[in-house]
């Protein structure tokens, strides 16, 4: 979802818009700017997180493809290291199923990756699951640091509140009360 600015509410007011509109828009510009926020957050909770001996992206397709251990390494040769940032927004989408086969080192390294593609509404898959559902939890995450990990509830906190994951929330409820409770 695309959130208005303030500028944008200012446009709009400025050009007669009916009030509850506005009102709306204005609620809608507060989320956006949470979002913008935890983004940052989530930038500087990662920032030099490297892959190390982690599981990487293309990797863990293998896995899930039941490759054999060369063609493993071959992946794994590919994959990127050292800035999460340079993954892009394609093989996120096209690998999406290796959230499933990462290590704690791949999780920390690519998490911050499809958190980011999440927030800008460019993940074509949805976050939650991986995210919310406590088997997954307890390996997967267990290298992130507090602030990683308040980035993740900060995900999870904004996303709860959306009606695309009302089917979601009693499992996001559960797992901020649970693994991901401060």
């Amino acid at each position: 979802m695309k959130y208005p600015t303030a500028s944008d509410v200012e446009e709009m007011k400025a050009r007669g818009y009916d009030p509850s509109v506005i009102a709306e828009q204005l609620e809608l510009a507060k989320r956006g700017q949470v979002l913008q926020d935890l983004k940052l957050a989530t930038i500087e909770a990662f920032a030099g997180v490297a892959l190390a001996n982690g599981i990487g992206l293309l990797q863990a397709q293998g896995l899930d493809d039941y490759a054999d251990e060369k063609t493993c390494a071959a992946y794994r040769e590919k994959d990127e290291k050292h800035d999460w940032r340079a993954i892009g927004l394609e093989l996120l989408n096209r690998y999406y199923s290796s959230l499933s086969f990462f290590d704690e080192e791949g999780m920390r390294f690519h998490l911050p990756a499809f958190l980011m593609a999440a927030m800008d509404g460019t993940f074509g898959f949805d976050l939650s699951y991986t995210l919310a559902h406590t088997a997954f939890a307890s390996d997967r995450f267990a290298l992130l640091t507090p602030a990683q990990r308040q980035v993740v509830r900060g995900y999870l906190q904004f996303i709860e509140q959306e009606d695309e994951h009302a089917l979601d929330r009693e499992r996001i409820q559960a797992a901020l009360a649970g693994y991901w409770a401060v």
